[in-house]
């Protein structure tokens, strides 16, 4: 009986590093944007987002959207040097989630998430989103630069708290400045906020304490919620060319210990092309 015990247990062994929820600790990486499905927008646009991932470490890691016993599919994971589609449904997909990565593949998982209008998709590959690791996010101020609010775009933001959602969500001071000072031919720069309000960073529906989708704050059009920032002015460039409006946003924690990023989509109305204005 002794014998057979061991050999079963060196037969068994190898796949016993493959249980999900045993490659601590987890890398934990956010994905903004991600829906499974096409999801209709404004002028006609059908949106889709692909995530493709590769695994280039040497081992089998564990890559998924929760720490814990597998269910399903045992083990939740890719063999190493393995290139493959990532991510699964999410409720809400302009909220995102998270996805972790067993300690194997930490740093050595890549990326590519792409969103594209597919009703146009002979015209435009589409746009890359960062997919954004611990060392991206912010505890301190964020600033985003030169965002269009001229009436040909829609300017849509998005704000995540990289943490576990709180039954008190977390909260940030939005502060939206004209660009001016960009432009030959300058106007008065008073650095006056045009915008100074509050926003809370509220988990998805029934999904308090989750940590597989981050609570988010979005506004889906600067220029509709904001109606003053239509008073920002072109710039004026030589030979009386015209620049399109923009404004500067500066995010600043108001909870303390709040980790967090965010980005602009900036998007054309006639094109539909999308142009991602993220933190560097």
């Amino acid at each position: 009986m002794k014998r057979l015990l061991l050999i079963a247990f060196v037969v068994f062994a190898p796949y016993a590093a493959l249980a999900q929820g045993v490659q601590f600790p987890y890398e934990k990486v956010l994905i903004p944007i991600f829906n499974g499905n096409f999801v209709p927008g404004a002028y006609g646009s059908l949106w889709s987002t692909e995530l493709i991932a590769r695994n280039e470490s040497d081992q089998f890691v564990e890559i998924g959207t929760i720490i814990g016993p597998c269910q399903i599919e045992c083990p939740i994971g890719k063999p190493a040097h393995a290139t493959f589609p990532a991510g699964e449904f999410t409720p809400e997909p302009n909220r995102g989630e998270f996805l972790y990565i067993g300690a194997p593949g930490a740093g050595k998982v890549t990326f590519s998430l792409r969103v594209q209008d597919v009703s146009r998709q002979l015209q435009t590959w589409g746009t890359a989103i960062p997919v954004v690791r611990e060392k991206d996010v912010f505890s301190s101020a964020l600033q985003l630069l030169d965002i269009p609010v001229d009436s040909r775009f829609r300017s849509a933001l998005r704000i995540y708290d990289f943490d576990t959602p709180t039954e008190n969500p977390r909260q940030v001071r939005l502060r939206i400045y004209d660009m001016c000072g960009i432009g030959p031919i300058d106007r008065n720069c008073t650095n006056t906020p045009l915008v100074d309000t509050t926003l809370m960073l509220t988990p998805t529906s029934l999904h308090v304490r989750d940590t597989q989708y981050p609570a988010t704050a979005m506004v889906g059009n600067l220029l509709d919620t904001f109606p003053q920032l239509a008073n920002v002015q072109p710039t004026v460039l030589p030979f009386g060319q015209f620049r399109p409006a923009s404004v500067r946003v500066d995010i600043d924690p108001i909870t303390p210990g709040l980790r967090f990023w965010a980005f602009v989509s900036g998007t054309n109305n006639e094109t539909q092309h999308v142009t991602v204005i993220a933190p560097r």
